[in-house]
């Protein structure tokens, strides 16, 4: 886009699909906002921090913008990713790094998935509900099915499809 646009010759396909892509990285925020209201004091669950899974690659990711509204509002921020910490680490010190997907849940007001680690899909529904104090659950990346979630009892967001 900006090679086009310094050549003058703008890509308006390209430049709305880089619109769009952008907003996505706040829809996980404001579903979030819309599930529990204001996030100032709240402890935040975050699983997944890299851009991709299987890569520790930070650069554009989601998480980062999303953990940054977190912090500026006020929240607790308690992260998980298998491979990506330790890069997130040098951006944002002062969250909770855990060293399971577990870990990361216990005492959180929600659990927000940015990152679909295919670790994620097999934990235990029942033991995600167990250690949140309330079972919301902002699934950005649709690895949960949504009917499986809300008959178990969660408050369940995911981006694009129903329910």
């Amino acid at each position: 886009i900006h090679i086009a646009r310094s050549n003058g010759n703008p890509l308006p396909l390209l430049e709305a699909v880089e619109s769009v892509n952008e907003a996505q990285k706040s829809v996980v925020y404001r579903k979030l906002r819309e599930t529990i209201g204001e996030v100032s004091g709240k402890t935040i669950a975050l699983w997944g921090i890299a851009f991709k899974p299987e890569t520790d690659d930070i650069r554009e990711a989601p998480a980062l913008r999303f953990i940054e509204t977190l912090l500026m509002d006020g929240a607790i921020v308690r992260a998980y990713d298998p491979i990506a910490q330790a890069n997130a680490k040098m951006l944002y010190p002062q969250i909770q790094y855990c060293s399971t997907p577990l870990e990361v849940l216990d005492g959180a007001d929600a659990l927000c998935i940015m990152t679909e680690w295919n670790e994620f899909r097999h934990i235990d529904i029942g033991e995600i509900k167990k250690r949140l104090i309330s079972p919301i659950v902002i699934d950005g990346r649709n690895i949960f099915d949504p009917y499986t979630m809300k008959q178990q009892g969660f408050i369940y967001q995911s981006v694009g499809r129903p329910l």
